[in-house]
């Protein structure tokens, strides 16, 4: 694991990891859960949270998680992708965040803490505490 955890941080090196690990690792001191679970859980939001921004990157991550995406403009790709990367996220029963010790109450200062960690920059819509809520609003709901 310590050497899988290297490569990952060696795959993004000096560049922002982006919203979803802002979220993870801003959360992850607000309640002791795994980060890895928490940014699974947060990643199906951030992407369609993104997918506007970057449609073309999201539909090649749909085509890699083997969804059929002919026919389809790179946007609606894109969101065939987060749907898919929602299931994944079930199949492999990633904890709700709920589960992860977390409530809805909590949004607000969630949003904050996340928008103010420095992952924020690079992420490829840009995202403000408003972004922030929303996309943690969607990731209670899935």
């Amino acid at each position: 694991m310590a050497h899988a955890a290297t490569l990952g941080g060696m795959s993004y090196g000096t560049e922002s990891a982006g919203a979803a690990h802002a979220m993870s690792q801003s959360a992850g001191g607000v309640h002791d859960c795994p980060h890895g679970a928490l940014t699974a859980r947060v990643l199906g939001p951030v992407c369609e949270y993104n997918a506007q921004a970057a449609p073309e990157r999201y539909a090649r991550i749909a085509t890699a998680l083997g969804v059929h995406t002919a026919g389809m403009d790179p946007l609606e790709a894109a969101l065939a992708g987060v749907e898919e990367l929602y299931r994944l996220t079930e199949d492999v029963e990633i904890p709700s965040m709920t589960q992860l010790g977390f409530s809805e109450d909590e949004i607000p200062l969630l949003a904050q803490i996340a928008f103010d960690d420095p992952q924020t920059i690079g992420n490829p819509r840009e995202v403000d505490v408003a972004g922030y809520e929303e996309i943690y609003r969607n990731a209670f709901a899935r």
